[in-house]
C-alpha cells in the first residue's frame, strides 16, 4: 500500500489526558497532543516555547503572591509568607515589609482578600479582619478592621447576633459604670469573650466585656446606659470576635463591602451600607442599609468565597450560586434572594474571571469548572473545563488570569499545582471560537504561587541553592535490637557507594575499618557509627551530641544518598540542597528561568548570577546558545567565546509528542496495525533549535560564522525517519533554550 498522509494543523486542544488516547473519534484528538511540556499556545493554533522568567528578588520563604494596582504607574506585588508581608513594585524592588502578622505559612493560603482603591481587606476565620492601607507611594500600614461608630463613639456599627440559646437570659448588676456583671442563666461565657461587645435590651445598649469570671458571669463596662437590671432574653454579641471567630471571605461589590461566613456562622453573609464600607448598621432596613442574611440550605453549609461578577456570586463547600439583582432592582435588605445553582463545592483557591465566565477549582482540587450565566435558561451552569486533560490538575493550590501579553493576544488561566513537580497547568480559552486546551509548564525547582499585574505574570519560585547542602543524617533508636550485619550505605554523586556494617554488640573495637558496634545506648552507638564513617577520607562527620549522626562529603561533588538495611532503628535522611524562594516574572523574550542579563567582568567572564551559585546556568545571546556553565562563588560564569549581550538562567525541557496517528482506507482505520512514519514535514516559525526523533534541525550551513547568532528560520522542513510500531508517533525535543514555534505536522505513513 502506498503512503497514507496525515496533517495536523493546530494544537488548540492542548495536551490530552492519557485516558483520552482511545478517543480517535473526537475533534480534540485531531487537535491535541500526548505531550506539550513547556509549550505555550497561540491563537492561530501553533505552539511556541513558553516564556522564561526574570529573577527579581529574594523572598523570605514559601510565599503566596497577590497584587494591588492603585493606578497605571503605582503597581504592587504582595508576597505573604510566615507572619510577614513583603511588598514589591512591578520591577521587583522592595517597597516595604510588615512583620509580626497573624498568618502562618499554612493559614496564608486560606486567607481571602479584595482591594478597592488604596485599601485591601484581608480575612481569615481565625484572626481579626485586617485593613491594609496604602498611605503613600512607598508606605503601607496594616491594622485590625475598625467598624464605624456614631459620632459620640457609641453605638458601633458591627454586625450582631445572639449565639446563645434563645431562652438564655442575662441579668446586669447595674445600668452604668465599669465592673458591672452580666450573669447568664446558663453556661455561655468563655475567657475569649474578653474584648467582645454585648448589647442588652429591646433597644440595644452596648457593653464591653472586660473580664471573665465564670461560664455564667463576665464583667463589663457599660458604654450606653441600660434601661434596667431585669433579666432579659433580648441580648446579642458582635459577630466578629475572638469568641465567635472572624469572617472567612470578603469582596467589594455594588458599592458595598461584603463578608461571607465566619467560624461560628459559616453560612451567613453581611454587607456594609451602600457607599459606607465600614458601617454595618441594619437600621430600619432601608435600601442602602446593611444586609445580614443566613443563606444556609441543604446545599450550603460553609461560605468559602464571595465573587463580584455579573452578580454577587457565592461559592460554598457544597454548591455555588448567586444573589438575584439587576440594574433596575439592586440588592437591598428587603429583596435579598440567594439562588443555589450548581452542586459543586469550591476549594480554598479564589475564583477568577476568564472569557466571560468565573473559573473555580472544585473542592477536590482536581477539577476546574467555569460558572457562566445562560440568558436563555436565566441560570448559571458550571461545566468542567479540565476533563480532557484532567491528569494535569493535581491538588490545585493557586490561580491567576492573564488577559493578554506583550507577545500576543492569548488569554490564560494559570493553575499552580501542589505536586512534586511544582507545575503550572495553563488553560487557553477562546469561547467565541469554541477553542480550549491545557498546557503543562514545569521549571527547575517548583512554581509556588502566581499573580498577574498589568498584563504580566509574577511567580514565587522555589529553587535549589546548590551552594548550600542540608546534611544527611542517621538517627539511632532501639540500639539493643540492631542485628549483626546491619548495613549503612552512603552513595556519592558519581554513583560510588561505601558500606559500613554492624558487628556483634560490645565495647571492643570492630574487626574491620568499616565496621561498627551497637553498645550501651543509642548515643554511644551513634558515636561508634561516627567513628567508623569519619575515619573514611571521603566523609566528614560531626561528633554527635546525642543519637543523631550528621554526615557530609569531605570534598563535595553533589548530594549524598544514605540507605540502611534497618530503617526502623537507623532512620536516615539524604542530603538535600537548601531551598531558596524567589520573586520572578514571566518574560516572553527570555528562554531560560530565573534569568538575568549578565555584566562583563573581564575577558569572557560574566557576572550577575549570585542567586544561582554553584548551579548550571544556560547562557544565550539572542539566538545564540553559548552552552551551560557552573556559576562560581562570585556569581560569575566563564564562557568559551566572546558574547554581546548574554543572558544566564536555568534551562527547562521542552517536549512535543503527537498522538498515535489516525489513518484509514475504505475498509477502515489502521489503528492496530504496524506502521512506519517515513517522512515528516514540520511547518515552523522563527525557530532555531529542535530535533525530531533524535534528528536535529540544522539551522546553520557549513560556511556560517559560528560566532554569529544564527538567523531564526520559518517554513517547512523535512525529516526522514526509520522504524515500525503500532502508534506512528513522533517526538520533538528542544535541549537548547532557543526559539522554536511549531505550526503544523505533516506525516507520510506506511502500513
Amino acid at each position: 500500500m502506498g503512503a497514507l498522509r496525515h496533517l495536523q494543523t493546530n494544537f488548540s486542544a492542548g495536551e490530552l489526558d492519557p485516558r483520552m488516547l482511545g478517543r480517535e473519534d473526537t475533534t480534540v484528538y485531531s487537535n491535541g497532543a500526548e505531550n506539550l511540556l513547556n509549550s505555550a499556545p497561540m491563537v492561530q493554533g501553533g505552539v511556541r516555547r513558553r516564556p522564561g522568567t526574570d529573577y527579581l528578588a529574594a523572598l523570605q520563604g514559601t510565599s503566596r503572591l497577590e497584587r494591588m494596582q492603585f493606578n497605571e504607574t503605582q503597581l504592587y506585588i504582595f508576597a505573604f509568607s510566615n507572619t510577614r508581608l513583603d511588598i514589591f513594585d512591578e520591577d521587583g524592588a522592595a517597597v516595604t515589609n510588615l512583620t509580626s502578622q497573624p498568618w502562618s505559612a499554612t493559614t496564608m493560603w486560606e486567607m481571602r482578600l479584595d482591594t478597592n482603591g488604596d485599601t485591601t481587606i484581608i480575612t481569615h476565620k481565625d484572626f481579626a479582619m485586617k485593613k491594609l492601607l496604602r498611605t503613600g507611594a512607598s508606605t503601607f500600614t496594616i491594622a485590625d478592621f475598625a467598624f464605624e461608630a456614631h459620632s459620640s463613639g457609641y453605638p458601633r456599627y458591627h454586625p450582631f447576633y445572639k449565639f446563645a440559646d434563645p431562652a438564655i437570659t442575662i441579668t446586669p448588676s447595674a445600668t452604668s459604670g465599669s465592673g458591672v456583671t452580666l450573669t447568664a442563666s446558663a453556661d455561655h461565657w468563655t475567657s475569649a469573650h474578653v474584648g467582645s461587645i454585648v448589647r442588652v435590651g429591646t433597644t440595644p445598649k452596648e457593653c464591653d466585656v472586660t473580664a471573665y469570671t465564670s461560664a455564667t458571669v463576665v464583667e463589663v463596662t457599660v458604654r450606653e446606659t441600660l434601661a434596667n437590671t431585669d433579666a432579659t432574653v433580648d441580648w446579642d454579641e458582635n459577630v466578629f470576635s475572638a469568641a465567635n471567630g472572624y469572617a472567612r471571605s470578603v469582596v467589594f461589590h455594588q458599592q458595598r463591602l461584603w463578608f461571607g461566613g465566619s467560624r461560628d456562622l459559616s453560612s451567613n453573609i453581611w454587607s456594609s451600607k451602600k457607599g459606607a464600607y465600614f458601617n454595618f448598621d441594619v437600621g430600619t432596613a432601608l435600601a442602602d442599609q446593611s444586609i445580614q442574611v443566613d443563606i444556609g440550605t441543604s446545599l450550603v453549609n460553609e461560605i468559602r468565597h464571595l465573587h463580584s461578577g455579573r452578580h454577587l456570586q457565592i461559592f460554598t463547600d457544597q454548591a455555588a450560586g448567586y444573589v438575584v439583582e439587576s440594574d433596575a432592582n439592586p440588592v437591598s435588605p428587603t429583596n435579598f434572594i440567594f439562588r443555589a445553582q450548581v452542586p459543586y463545592g469550591c476549594s480554598n483557591v479564589t475564583p477568577k474571571n476568564l472569557d466571560g465566565a468565573t473559573i473555580f477549582i472544585q473542592d477536590t482540587g482536581k477539577v476546574i469548572r467555569e460558572m457562566i450565566y445562560s440568558d436563555t435558561q436565566q441560570a448559571y451552569t458550571a461545566d468542567a473545563v479540565s476533563l480532557i486533560s484532567n491528569s494535569m490538575i493535581t491538588s490545585a493550590k493557586d490561580l491567576t488570569i492573564l488577559y493578554g501579553h506583550s507577545a500576543g493576544p492569548e488569554q490564560f488561566a494559570l493553575v499552580v499545582n501542589e505536586d512534586t513537580a511544582g507545575s503550572i497547568s495553563v488553560f487557553h480559552s477562546i469561547r467565541s471560537e469554541k477553542i480550549s486546551g491545557w498546557y503543562p509548564w514545569q521549571t527547575t525547582g517548583k512554581f509556588i504561587s502566581a499573580t498577574t499585574l498589568n498584563e504580566e505574570v509574577f511567580i514565587a519560585a522555589q529553587r535549589d541553592n546548590n551552594n548550600v547542602r542540608e546534611n544527611g543524617t542517621i538517627t539511632v533508636t532501639d540500639y539493643g535490637n540492631i542485628a549483626t550485619g546491619t548495613t549503612i550505605t552512603i552513595t556519592i554523586a558519581d554513583g560510588t557507594s561505601y558500606t559500613f556494617t554492624s558487628e556483634a554488640a560490645g565495647g571492643s573495637s570492630p574487626s574491620v575499618a568499616t565496621g561498627w558496634r551497637p553498645n550501651t545506648s543509642n548515643n554511644v552507638t551513634a558515636d561508634n557509627i561516627y567513628t567508623a564513617i569519619n575515619a573514611h577520607s571521603v566523609f566528614t562527620v560531626a561528633n554527635p551530641a546525642a543519637n543523631v549522626v550528621t554526615i557530609t562529603e569531605t570534598t563535595p561533588t553533589g548530594l549524598l544518598t544514605i540507605t540502611t538495611s534497618d530503617s526502623t532503628r537507623l532512620a536516615v535522611s539524604a542530603q538535600t540542597y537548601e531551598q531558596k524562594y524567589y520573586l520572578e516574572k514571566f518574560n516572553w523574550d527570555r528562554t531560560v528561568d530565573s534569568s538575568k542579563s549578565l555584566a562583563l567582568s573581564s575577558g569572557t567572564t560574566w557576572g550577575g548570577l549570585t542567586h544561582l551559585l554553584a548551579s548550571s546556568a544556560s547562557v544565550t545571546d539572542s539566538t545564540l546558545y553559548h552552552g551551560d556553565f557552573t556559576v562560581n562563588s562570585s556569581g560569575q560564569v566563564v564562557l568559551t567565546e566572546s558574547a554581546t549581550a548574554p543572558v544566564g538562567g536555568l534551562n527547562y525541557t521542552r517536549t512535543i509528542k503527537d498522538l498515535p496517528v489516525v489513518v484509514a482506507d475504505s475498509a477502515g482505520p489502521f489503528s492496530g496495525e504496524y506502521k512506519r512514519v517515513g517522512r515528516v514535514v514540520l511547518n515552523v516559525f522563527e525557530s532555531v533549535q529542535f530535533s525530531v526523533n533524535g534528528y536535529d534541525f540544522l539551522v546553520r550551513q557549513v560556511t556560517d560564522d559560528l560566532s554569529i547568532a544564527p538567523t531564526a528560520q520559518s517554513g517547512r522542513y523535512e525529516f526522514a525517519l526509520l522504524g515500525w510500531d503500532r502508534l506512528g508517533q513522533i517526538t520533538i525535543t528542544q535541549e537548547a533554550p532557543l526559539p522554536f514555534t511549531l505550526l503544523s505536522i505533516y506525516k507520510e505513513v506506511t502500513v
